[in-house]
């Protein structure tokens, strides 16, 4: 058997951010939107760039973290 009701209510404490990756073909962006809710990410942004946003948009993907560390 394996486990399928996760709980991250514990998480909520935490400030988090979760990038949505706009142009994603494996997770949809509503599926990201949920992920980052049910973490309980108290920032959420949005990136112009598919699923390894880190090789594509690189300096965006920076500047968004970086903007999220300040908050």
């Amino acid at each position: 058997t394996y486990a399928v009701d996760w709980h991250y209510d514990h998480l909520a404490d935490w400030p988090s951010t979760y990038i949505v990756c706009e142009r994603d073909g494996i997770l949809p962006v509503a599926w990201q939107r949920r992920f980052a809710e049910r973490l309980h990410c108290r920032n959420v942004h949005s990136i112009d760039a598919g699923h390894q946003a880190m090789m594509t948009q690189p300096e965006a993907l920076a500047d968004l973290l970086l903007t999220s560390a300040r908050l």
